[in-house]
């Protein structure tokens, strides 16, 4: 122990120091597997004030992992250790921090040569006050892991070594003492998770002994499980972010020898998250959390619906129902033939080997069919149950189940009442009493007692040959009904009391027949695909008789009995059932028919018949869209084409049918079809009105709603060129991803997949994708690329896509070739103006993007290549010196300076917009008629010098109409004035520039010329010669 001496042995003890392998913490490392370990002090002397210490020991052979067990520790107020996993300081792979008197006790590296070599680090910071410190013993271990020897701080970063119990690997354990141990094994590698494989788990037999394995680096993680068992292969799972397992042995205490364990230390990837919900379907009650009651003998719909956080390709589903059944595939179906409660589980594997264990509980029941003879009058069983449509024209119905018109023994309604029965409800048919029908089965029926029907006399005849025995026990439904459609269906199933013993033989059958307006009559309850009629001897299946050949056994369904099905699971009390069956027939619209169904037994009233009708099945024309059409449905389809609406109908007199989009009439569509182009809710309404009054019939409709595939909208979409410099001639690196979003146009990528390839047929049928779009390597000169982009619906490609081709170019710079002259306007003729050279800059790049290159301006070759007297303001620039003056571009570069161009020029040049001295003008006038001038020679004059070709010139009657282009005077060669004197005013445009003009003006004068007053003046003069 630890403790102050005598001066005198302390000098002693420095020697003996010398010779053992005992060492004093310092700043440094040493590899040593044995000998003691103290403080600055040594084994009798405080350590030091403000001491900071990082010391590393290390095993001095391979495969060991040095130990440190603390004997003595007493650290003063402000200091403290820390011990860390390494041979470095990482805060991950810290044991803990200890002050005081709380001892690290026994601290075992676990760390193999990626992360330490099985070295400790420690750490030591004093503060003012000293102590004694500590001594402790170094010890070098391997690196398996022991019950009852497990260090203070219980974790272990280790990747390898194995975990026993107590009693190691070939002693067995005991569990007495008792208490739990705590063991926290951890990666050495932060990018690995940790595994533990247990080679054998063999706990007491009789004791209490147990493992708790949780999912983190502690007791508050998740909770794997609590085995007395074998765990088998545990890993950190995917949602674990500190990839260790935290194992807790809890022994009872109470000695009981037994094996124990052996487990391997592992560590691997982790592996990606998955994560499921499964659904069953049909199930009675989903009580949540994967636990559910279903029906005996029903099929069962198991769905995975699962995501992977990486990759699910190649992935496995294998499906545990917990019967003894197992079956492989994302989507199975399955069926309990027994009943009682099943564990099952869905295992999901991926390419990496990592697995998704869901579990599910199956509580499996016996439900039996529900008849009801009392709810329903035989008229409401036809018209509400059995059609159930508001415009049907039921008429006339009669019914007999007995001796008489109006008995009904055997008629009633049906609901499958959660039971494995294929129907969910509707009339039900019965050569007995109808309450005989509920399952289970209990043995023959023979109930009845009536007489038969001539109609299936014949149809036994048929089946058997003329001169066969009588029906008997007959029990029907007539009634009249009009068509809306051309075809009427609807749906049924037979069963019998008859099958197994006498299938062979007895021919119970059952009609379905229908009589147009002409008298002309057709069984149509036809075995499907044949003119057989429905009957035990047609439908049957010589596994539950041998003594006969099998007819039509791909209709039999079920047979409860020896050899199939138990008695006890039967929904229904018959021994046999086939499928579900349609009888169908093409009929005339608008033309009334009449129905007869009919079953009965044949030749006696014993081992009675059944025949189950569909509620609304029985289809005489109604409107149905079906299902809405989904992204996910298969009717969908890409924008662009259409998805065609069809009713199946026939319009005779009195209907009308209208369409409806999102609640809004499409003008001029009343037919029983519609083209659609858009996404909606599409309404289709008919209305039958057979007197034309708006009150004599009925309307009806239905809704559907229609969607489309994601489709690339075809417009501009095709990505820009992609070009690098290289000046040397080397390849670049692109990223072809840049191009997404023009490729996408504003739609939304979660709904595209996006792929790049080096050739058209490649992208056309989507293989050979470019593997790393993101690092494109290209070569000098240019390649042609391929972009392809696909509609995508949860995941998978939706076939609507559209291929773009673009260039990847690598080689020097040009200065773009539509870069263009500049004028400005020089409106006092200086020949000097001011220019924005900036607007020639993205013609100076070309497809170059701004953020890459950048564009400046020189007045002379030799500085534009020199880079150097650089027009400092480009914006503003005025040519002082030349006009017109030479502008020359550089183009660089931002990110790779050695990428330049001097090639491109243009000319900058002040242009004037002089507007010279005109004539004026004048005419004389006498003040009453209109003089016209012609004033067309100032235009001339105005332009001077300058040409028509880049100038015009326009007149106004005022300096504000020419400055505001406003009222010209369109007229210039026969301007009209009478008298007096008018100033018109000359504007002189330059078409290069805007706003560059002057105004000028001239005078328009009439010289008005007046005679005097002559009527008080008389002149006279001599005629001479008399002639007057």
């Amino acid at each position: 122990m630890k403790r102050k001496l005598p001066l005198i042995l302390v000098f002693l003890f420095s020697f003996s120091s010398l010779l053992a392998q005992d060492i004093l913490i310092s700043d440094g490392s040493i590899d040593q597997c044995t000998g003691n370990f103290y403080d600055t002090g040594g084994a009798a002397a405080d350590y030091g004030a403000n001491e900071n210490l990082t010391f590393t020991i290390c095993p001095d052979a391979d495969g060991q992992y040095v130990g440190l067990e603390f004997n003595d520790f007493d650290l003063a107020d402000g200091s403290t250790m820390t011990i860390y996993n390494g041979d470095t300081v990482v805060a991950s792979q810290e044991f803990g921090e200890f002050t005081g008197t709380d001892s690290p006790d026994e601290i075992k590296a676990t760390a193999e040569a990626a992360s330490g070599l099985g070295c400790l680090t420690i750490v030591f910071e004093s503060g003012d006050d000293t102590a004694l410190g500590w001594e402790a013993e170094i010890t070098c271990n391997d690196p398996d892991v022991y019950a009852n020897d497990y260090q203070t701080t219980n974790v272990y970063y280790q990747c390898s070594g194995n975990f026993y119990d107590n009693g190691g690997p070939s002693v067995t354990y005991s569990s007495e003492g008792g208490g739990d141990q705590v063991f926290t094994f951890c990666p050495d590698d932060p990018d690995l998770v940790t595994e533990i494989d247990f080679e054998y788990f063999v706990p007491s037999f009789t004791g209490d002994d147990k493992m708790l394995i949780y999912d983190g680096d502690s007791t508050s993680a998740p909770l794997i499980d609590e085995y007395t068992n074998n765990p088998g292969y545990i890993m950190a799972s995917p949602t674990n972010p500190s990839g260790c397992i935290t194992v807790v042995w809890s022994p009872d205490g109470v000695f009981s020898p037994a094996p124990g364990w052996e487990a391997t230390i592992g560590c691997r990837e982790p592996c990606q998250l998955i994560e499921s919900i499964i659904t069953l379907d049909p199930v009675v009650v989903d009580l949540g959390n994967n636990n559910y009651e279903i029906a005996v003998n029903e099929q069962i719909d198991f769905t995975s619906e699962t995501t992977f956080a990486n990759s699910g390709e190649d992935a496995t589903f294998e499906w545990d129902f917990g019967d003894g059944g197992s079956v492989n595939g994302e989507n199975v179906s399955h069926t309990y033939t027994n009943q009682g409660t099943f564990d099952g589980s869905l295992t999901i594997t991926d390419n990496t080997g990592c697995e998704l264990v869901v579990e599910f509980t199956v509580t499996v029941n016996f439900y039996a069919v529900v008849v009801d003879d009392t709810t329903y009058t035989v008229p409401e069983l036809v018209e509400d149950v059995l059609i159930n449509n508001d415009c049907a024209q039921i008429s006339n119905i009669t019914w007999r189940s007995g001796n008489t018109i109006g008995t009904d023994a055997g008629i009633g309604y049906f609901n499958k009442n959660n039971s494995s029965f294929p129907m969910e409800e509707g009339v039900v048919l019965y050569s007995g009493n109808v309450n005989d029908v509920p399952g289970p089965e209990t043995g023959t029926q023979s109930s009845g007692g009536w007489n038969g029907d001539a109609d299936l006399d014949d149809l036994i005849d048929q089946i058997e040959g003329a001169g066969g025995p009588s029906s008997n026990d007959a029990t029907l439904i007539e009634f009249d009904f009009l068509t809306f459609a051309d075809q009427i269906s609807f749906n049924f199933l037979f069963s019998s009391d008859e099958y197994g013993q006498y299938q062979c033989s007895f021919s119970d059958p059952f009609g379905f027949f229908l009589t147009d307006e002409s008298g002309n009559t057709q069984n149509i309850a036809l075995v499907p695909g044949t003119t057989t009629p429905v009957a035990v001897t047609t439908v049957r299946d010589n596994q539950y008789n041998g003594g006969c050949a099998s007819v039509n056994a791909n209709y039999f369904d079920k047979y409860y009995g020896t050899g199939g099905l138990p008695t006890n699971s039967a929904p229904i009390n018959s021994r046999g059932v086939t499928r579900i069956m349609t009888a169908q027939s093409a009929v005339t619209p608008g033309e009334t028919y009449h129905i007869k169904l009919v079953i009965g037994d044949r030749s006696d009233s014993a081992f009675n018949s059944t025949v189950f009708l569909e509620a609304g099945s029985f289809d005489i024309g109604t409107i149905d869209l079906g299902g809405d059409i989904t992204q996910t449905t298969p009717e969908a389809t890409c924008l662009g084409q259409s998805v065609t609406l069809d009713l199946d109908l026939t319009i005779i007199d009195g209907v009308t049918i209208e369409w409806f989009q999102d609640g809004e009439l499409i003008p001029g569509e009343n037919g029983t079809t519609l083209d659609v182009f858009e996404e909606g809710v599409y309404t289709a309404e008919f209305t039958f009105d057979p007197d034309g009054t708006g009150t004599s019939g009925c309307s009806s409709s239905d809704d559907v709603l229609v969607e489309f595939l994601p489709t690339p909208i075809i417009d501009g979409q095709a990505p820009a060129d992609l070009f690098a410099c290289s000046t040397g001639g080397e390849s670049e690196i692109f990223n072809l991803l840049t191009q997404n979003e023009q490729v996408l146009n504003g739609q939304d990528a979660e709904d595209f997949v996006i792929s790049y390839y080096e050739s058209e047929l490649d992208a056309e049928d989507d293989v050979n994708a470019i593997i790393d779009p993101e690092n494109y390597e290209a070569f000098p000169e240019c390649t042609t690329l391929y972009v392809r982009i696909e509609g995508s619906v949860e995941g998978n490609l939706a076939g609507c896509y559209a291929v773009y081709e673009f260039d990847v170019c690598v080689g020097d710079v040009n200065v773009g070739d539509q870069i263009e002259d500049l004028y400005g306007a020089d409106p006092d003729g200086d020949q000097i103006a001011i220019f924005d050279l900036t607007v020639n800059d993205e013609e100076a790049r070309g497809d170059l993007l701004e953020e890459e290159y950048s564009v400046s301006y020189f007045e002379t070759q030799e500085d534009a290549d020199a880079n150097t007297n650089v027009i400092e303001n480009p914006t503003a620039y005025e040519n002082e010196d030349n006009n017109p003056q030479d502008i020359f571009v550089r183009l660089q570069g931002i990110n790779n300076e050695e990428c330049v161009a001097t090639n491109g020029s243009f000319l900058v040049e002040a242009v004037s917009c002089a507007a010279n001295a005109v004539d004026s003008f004048s005419q004389c006038g006498n003040g009453v008629d209109t003089v016209f001038f012609d004033f067309t020679a100032n235009t001339t004059l105005a332009l001077g010098s300058q040409t028509s070709d880049n100038y015009s010139v326009a007149y106004f009657e005022t300096e504000q109409n020419a400055i505001d282009l406003e009222n010209e005077i369109t007229d210039t060669s026969n301007y009209e004035m009478i008298s007096g004197q008018s100033e018109i005013f000359v504007r002189v445009d330059n078409g290069l520039v805007e706003t560059c003009y002057n105004i000028t003006s001239f005078t328009l004068t009439v010289n008005t010329v007046t005679i005097g007053d002559l009527s008080s003046i008389n002149l006279e003069e001599c005629d001479e010669d008399s002639n007057g």
